[in-house]
C-alpha cells in the first residue's frame, strides 16, 4: 500500500484512469505534485520493484506521463519493463498513450526516448515508437529513422507509422529514410512491402515510383492497393491500377525531366517574367516530381512580379500535395490584397491527398485486412 499521506488521492487516483485516462483531471494531478517529492518516488519505485497490483503499475504510469519530469524516464522504463514482465493487461497501449501525452506535454522529452528504447523489449519498443509518432507527428522523422533496421517486424510498425502519421519535413524526408523505405519494397515479408509502400507513399518520393507500379502486379491484394494509393499519393493522378499503365506514364515523365525538365527547374530563378510564366505552365503538366516543383517554387510567391506570383499559386494548386499545400499555408497572408486572396483561393483548391484507413500493426502481426481506402 502507498503511504498514508498518499492512499486516499491513490484511490482516487486508480478510480479515475480505470475510468478513461482522459478523466485525469488538473485537480488530482496538483493535489499529486503537491506531496514531498520522496514519498511520491519512494512509492513509483516501489510500483516497479515491489509486488504490487497492476492497476497500482498502470497508475503509476500515467502519473509519471502526467507530471514527471524527463528525469523520470528512466524510472518510466523500469515500471514499463515490470508490468511487461507480469503480463499486465494492455501495458503495450498504455505505454503508447503515456508517451504520447508526456510527448505533448514535454516536447523535450523526446532526446531522452532512444536510450530508454534501446533498454525495453521490441513489444514495448513498438509502442514507444507508436507514441512518439502520436505525440510528435512534426518532429518524429529523425526519431523513427533512426529506429529502422532493428528487425523486419519491428520495421513494419515504424513504417506504417510514417506511413500513417508523417510530416514530412520543409527541407524533404531525411536521405536514410527514403533508402531505408524503399529497400524495403524488396522485401520478402509481404507485410514490409506493403508498410514501405504506403511510407513512400506518404511521403511523395517520386524515386520509388517505378518499384510501387511493379507491385501492381503482386498477388496480394493488400500490396496491390498500396502500391496504387501510393503512386497516387505522389502524382495526385488516378490512373489505371495496372503495371503498364503508369510504367508508360512514368517512361514519359522520367524522359522530359531528363531532357529538359531538371534543367527547365533549375534556371527558373534566373528567367525573365515570361519565361517563368511559360516555364510554370509546363511545369505544372509534369507532376511525377511535384513534391520537387512545390519547393522549388515557393521564393516565387514572394516575386515582385504579382502575375507571377499569382500564377504560381495556381500552378501549386493545381498540381496539390501536401508539399505543395505546406508552401502555400506558408505564404498565406504575405503580399498585397489581391495577392493574399489568390493564395487563400489557391489553398482552398489544393486538392486533398487520397488517404488512408488503417491501423498501426503490432510487432509479430500479419493483418492483410487493413486495405488503403479513400478515407481515414
Amino acid at each position: 500500500m502507498p503511504p498514508a499521506a498518499l492512499a486516499p488521492l491513490w484511490a482516487e487516483l486508480r478510480v479515475s484512469i480505470a475510468a478513461s485516462p482522459a478523466s485525469l483531471s488538473a485537480q488530482l494531478i496538483e493535489r499529486w505534485q503537491g506531496h514531498a517529492p520522496l514519498e511520491r518516488d519512494v512509492w513509483l519505485e516501489n510500483c516497479a520493484n515491489a509486488p504490487v497490483e497492476a492497476a497500482d503499475r498502470r497508475t503509476a504510469l500515467f502519473m509519471l506521463g502526467a507530471s514527471g519530469s524527463n528525469e523520470d524516464l528512466p524510472r518510466f522504463g523500469l515500471l514499463a519493463a515490470s508490468a511487461f514482465e507480469r503480463a499486465d493487461e494492455g501495458i503495450e497501449a498504455c505505454v503508447e498513450v503515456v508517451v504520447r501525452d508526456w510527448l505533448l506535454r514535454s516536447p523535450q522529452a523526446l532526446a531522452g526516448l532512444p536510450s530508454l528504447s534501446d533498454r525495453l523489449v521490441p513489444e514495448l519498443r513498438c509502442a514507444l515508437h507508436a507514441g512518439v509518432a502520436k505525440g510528435a507527428p512534426g518532429r518524429a522523422m529523425d526519431y523513427l529513422t533512426n529506429r529502422l533496421g532493428a528487425s523486419s517486424a519491428e520495421d513494419s510498425v515504424i513504417l506504417g507509422l510514417i506511413g500513417a502519421y508523417a510530416q514530412v519535413p520543409e527541407q524533404g524526408p531525411p536521405a536514410r529514410l527514403l533508402q531505408r523505405a524503399r529497400a524495403a519494397l524488396t522485401s520478402t515479408d509481404v507485410h514490409l512491402r506493403r508498410e514501405a509502400a504506403l511510407a513512400l507513399g506518404r511521403l511523395e518520393d517520386p524515386e520509388a515510383a517505378v518499384a510501387l507500379a511493379e507491385l501492381l502486379d503482386s498477388p496480394e491484394q493488400g500490396e496491390r492497393q498500396a502500391a496504387a494509393w501510393a503512386l497516387q499519393r505522389i502524382t495526385g493522378l488516378a490512373l489505371a491500377p495496372e503495371s503498364a499503365a503508369w510504367l508508360g506514364w512514368l517512361a514519359a515523365e522520367q524522359a522530359f525531366w531528363e531532357e529538359s525538365g531538371a534543367d527547365l527547374l533549375r534556371r527558373l530563378p534566373s528567367l525573365n517574367r515570361k519565361q517563368q510564366a511559360e516555364a510554370l505552365r509546363e511545369l505544372s503538366q509534369h507532376p511525377w516530381r511535384r513534391a520537387d516543383i512545390a519547393r522549388a517554387l515557393a521564393p516565387l510567391l514572394a516575386c515582385d512580379d504579382p502575375k507571377v506570383a499569382r500564377l504560381t499559386a495556381c500552378v501549386l494548386a493545381d498540381l496539390g500535395g501536401q508539399v505543395a499545400q505546406s508552401v502555400l499555408e506558408a505564404s498565406v497572408g504575405s503580399g498585397d490584397e489581391e495577392l493574399s486572396a489568390s493564395l487563400a483561393a489557391a489553398l482552398q483548391r489544393v486538392a486533398p491527398a487520397p488517404r488512408v484507413s488503417r491501423r498501426v500493426v503490432t510487432v509479430g502481426a500479419r493483418d492483410s485486412s487493413n486495405r488503403p481506402t479513400d478515407g481515414r
